[in-house]
Formats: structure tokens, C-alpha cells, sequence
């Protein structure tokens, strides 16, 4: 009997809530350490997992969002036979974003105010807290 597309397809990554409970306060320390506005932690084909925006956010459009900025830079770079990138970074008016990976299928998207830069001070922060994720949801 052959399975259906549907059976075939893979199944979305899911952070397991053990994990996620241990991922909040690594996630809570890294924005008030930053100063951040807002983070999502996200799978790489754009599903939030833990997040802490505004109410009013659009979370889901969000993270489909960061997860495409962050999959497009990497085919562009492959595209001139480069690595991808290890992190991607947008300024704009009032804010700025850094979009990172988290192991093979995460991503960690850090909202900073403006006139806030992602100084190495910030990125550091951000690259502990990539670390510390890391251990915790061990791919």
C-alpha cells in the first residue's frame, strides 16, 4: 500500500515543552542583557516557538518572514559560491533586526530599538545565548 503525500512529508520541527521551558530564561536573559524590544525563536521553515513581542504582533507572519530573509540570503550566497551567512542583520528607521541559526533547524530573530546598533558587546550576548540554546534543544 503506498503512503499518501501527506505521510511522506516531513512532519514540522517541534520543540518539546521540557526543552522550551528550558530555553525561556536563556532567551529572557539574552533580551534584557541586549536591551532588545522583542525576539523570535523560530524553526527554519518560519513556525515560532517561544517568542516575547508586542500584543499586538503578528507573530506567525513574523517568523515566516525571518525564516525567508535568512533562507534567501543563504541561496543568494551560494549563488556566488559563498558560505551562508552567520548572521543577517536589517537597519531601518526605528529598529534594527539579527536574524542567526541556531544548530541545523533553528533560527533566533533579536529586535533592537532605535538607535540601538548590534555592537560586538550585543553580538556576543546573542552568540552566548545561540551557545547555551544549543545545548539545551541538542538538535
Amino acid at each position: 500500500m503506498a503512503m499518501s503525500d501527506k505521510q511522506t512529508q516531513e512532519k514540522p520541527v517541534i520543540l518539546y515543552s521540557s526543552k522550551q521551558e528550558k530555553a525561556k530564561p536563556i532567551l529572557a536573559k539574552m533580551k534584557k542583557a541586549t536591551g532588545a524590544e522583542s525576539y523570535v525563536f523560530l524553526t527554519r521553515d518560519g513556525v515560532a516557538v517561544l517568542d516575547d513581542t508586542p500584543e499586538d504582533t503578528h507573530v506567525e507572519t513574523a517568523a515566516i518572514m525571518y525564516a525567508t530573509m535568512y533562507g534567501g540570503s543563504i541561496t543568494a550566497q551560494s549563488e556566488l559560491r559563498k558560505k551562508g551567512p552567520e548572521n543577517i542583520i536589517v537597519n531601518g528607521e526605528d529598529s534594527s533586526s539579527l536574524v542567526t541559526s541556531v544548530k541545523t533547524k533553528y533560527l533566533l530573530a533579536v529586535v533592537l530599538g532605535k538607535g540601538k546598533t548590534f555592537d560586538s558587546e550585543i553580538r556576543k550576548t546573542i552568540s552566548d545565548a545561540v551557545t547555551e540554546l544549543s545545548d539545551v534543544i541538542l538538535d
